[in-house]
């Protein structure tokens, strides 16, 4: 069968099934005869795990490993100076190249997850902010009339509004 017979009958596009089909190409050697034979067969455990390492290697690498310099200065400045995370980015800059260095958003998200010395309960403007959940509300006012109880005149767009009536052009 073609790749575009294969996707109509599983319900997908053609491309799909070519994907496939190359991800799981493996080459081989036989001997026929005496003589070495090189062709590709599809392997399907192959080509899912081609897919399962391709997809383990295709997140952007994490910074915390080159940030081991960084890291334990900002606990330091944190216990000993009282800086904020925002604070300590702020200010190293000139201290530590831009590779070493993680962004204030990492910083914060490090601290959550418990990585460092420092935990969110120590940060106080963390533990200040009130963060509330938004609640669907019940009893809504009703604000005028539904676009479905409007008069039939109005779907057609046959005569003007009220307003350009009262107005009496000359």
């Amino acid at each position: 069968m073609s790749n575009r017979q294969i996707a109509n009958k599983i319900g997908v596009v053609p491309q799909t099934i070519h994907n496939e089909i190359k991800r799981g190409d493996l080459k081989q050697v036989k001997l026929f005869n005496g003589k070495t034979r090189y062709f590709t067969d599809y392997n399907a455990e192959f080509a899912q795990n081609k897919y399962q390492m391709n997809r383990l290697n295709c997140h952007r690498k994490e910074k915390f490993p080159k940030a081991r310099a960084f890291l334990p200065f900002f606990v330091h400045l944190f216990k000993t100076k009282g800086y904020s995370p925002d604070a300590t980015v702020a200010k190293c800059h000139s201290l530590f190249a831009p590779e070493e260095m993680v962004s204030t958003t990492t910083l914060y998200k490090i601290i959550d997850d418990q990585r460092l010395e420092v935990r969110n309960i120590d940060l106080e403007m963390k533990m200040k902010r009130c963060i509330t959940k938004k609640r669907p509300e019940k009893n809504r006012k009703v604000l005028g009339k539904s676009i479905e109880e409007r008069q039939a005149s109005v779907t057609f767009r046959e005569e003007f509004g009220l307003l350009i009536q009262k107005m009496q052009l000359p």
